[in-house]
């Protein structure tokens, strides 16, 4: 559309500014619209505070409002200098940025909410950084107000970054960026919903030769969704938006402990080697599957380990659990290596592609595991799935043997009903699956058995 045109103006709600005569044109929204009655608001600063020299300073309980540029600006050349602080404070509809900071020594960003800002909501370079415990909404979601690399809930550069316990939902491309940011914690996140109207994104996403040594551990991530407008869409949309991406160039990060879902194209997309990727829980990749690998030309990718992962297959169309594509001839080395991880996809045998080292094609487990790629996996039976039963008391998946969990039910209290296990043989991990058949629906009750605990003893 053409922006700030009287002449264009066609749309109940649209405006122009005249800044020659200091006029405002709007078409009203409705035909009895009263200007009287409404407050109409317009900004009339690109910046509310611009700094270049900060000791020691800090914002505390202080809202900031529709700036067209950046709500505070602080940018300097140079060595790292100064330290600022942000607690407790709002930042609402920003053109670009609610926080623009560069080389900054020491800065803390903490409880603050940030909204309607269309480059990014913290824009920031700090040697020491600690971004913990704010909530952070809608970014880059006015179409026409966005760039590429806009659209993102924290952005950051440095060095040494903890963010931690932030809320980062509804973000136009990515959630959390900690490009060429080395030795940071990304921690203890809840990411929902990115890439929303661009592709090759993430909810969590580095890049660079820079980025090494960063622990990326205990984040919730979901819903990489890319949905782009009508007359705005990327060709690539979906297939390229990512739970946790980590990009060219980058090496030495472990990813641990975190919980992807419902991703359009891959739970794990690693373009890089030297990752440690273990202990997540992946539930439903789309295009892409659940983890990939790629490598391209001019950007080697060897030695990600992916240890104790549990991945589950969603939908009946999505690709299945590792993807690895390699566009160059590799002629020693693997992209990446494979153990301990448990795969579930109850829709189909086919669990792996790849073409890396003369492996083409779909494969199944066995022929998976008969390549030598993978040491101690399992998989679930294809009949798997929530609540599944049957008809017959059985064992919804096989999980790994744990010879110490307790199966026996004798003592329990069940009334107006009948317990069995149904897990058999063997017994499952730490907990298992009691089937209780009602007999009285107006009236059942389940009560464990008094007993004595015992250490090491599973119940």
């Amino acid at each position: 559309f053409v922006e700030n045109k009287v002449a264009a103006i066609d749309t109940p709600g649209q405006w122009a500014f005249d800044s020659s005569s200091n006029i405002l044109t709007l078409l009203p929204p409705s035909a009895n619209f009263d200007p009287t009655k409404h407050t109409i608001e317009a900004a009339v600063f690109a910046n509310a505070f611009v700094f270049v020299v900060s000791q020691n300073l800090v914002w505390q309980n202080i809202t900031f409002r529709g700036q067209t540029q950046s709500a505070v600006l602080f940018q300097q050349s140079g060595s790292y200098s100064g330290s600022a602080s942000f607690l407790d404070c709002n930042f609402y509809d920003q053109e670009a940025n609610g926080l623009l900071i560069y080389q900054m020594k020491n800065l803390t960003i903490y409880n603050c909410n940030f909204d309607g800002q269309q480059n990014s909501a913290i824009n920031v370079a700090s040697e020491v950084m600690s971004i913990t415990y704010n909530n952070i909404t809608n970014i880059g979601m006015v179409q026409g107000h966005q760039n590429k690399g806009g659209g993102v809930g924290i952005n950051l550069g440095g060095s040494q970054a903890t963010v931690s316990y932030n809320n980062v939902l509804n973000m136009s491309y990515n959630g959390i960026v900690y490009s060429n940011t080395p030795n940071s914690v990304i921690s203890y996140n809840y990411v929902n919903g990115v890439t929303l109207t661009m592709s090759d994104g993430g909810a969590l996403y580095t890049y660079g030769q820079q980025s090494t040594g960063s622990h990326v551990h205990r984040n919730i991530v979901m819903n990489s969704r890319s949905l782009p407008w009508d007359g705005f869409s990327d060709p690539l949309a979906g297939t390229l938006s990512h739970g946790i991406y980590v990009d060219n160039y980058c090496s030495g990060i472990t990813i641990e402990h975190n919980t992807v879902a419902n991703v359009d194209g891959s739970c794990l997309f690693a373009n890089s080697g030297g990752h440690t990727w273990q202990n997540n829980l992946l539930v439903g990749a789309g295009a892409e599957g659940t983890i990939m690998v790629e490598e391209m030309p001019g950007n080697t990718v060897d030695n990600n380990f992916y240890t104790g992962n549990t991945i589950y297959v969603r939908h009946p169309e999505d690709v299945g659990m590792i993807k690895e594509v390699s566009s160059v001839t590799k002629t020693t080395g693997h992209m990446a290596h494979y153990s301990n991880n448990l795969y579930c996809n109850p829709y189909g045998s086919i669990f792996f592609t790849w073409n890396n080292a003369g492996y083409e094609g779909g494969k199944g487990f066995q022929s998976w595991m008969a390549a030598g790629r993978d040491q101690g996996s399992k998989i679930c039976s294809n009949k798997f799935g929530p609540f599944y039963d049957s008809g017959n008391v059985t064992h919804a998946v096989t999980l790994n043997v744990n010879p110490t969990f307790q199966k026996d039910v004798s003592g329990w209290v069940c009334s107006s009903c009948q317990m069995t296990w149904m897990q058999s043989s063997p017994v499952s991990q730490n907990s298992g699956s009691m089937k209780v058949s009602v007999s009285s629906p107006s009236y059942t009750q389940i009560q464990t058995k008094g007993m004595t605990c015992v250490a090491g003893q599973y119940y």
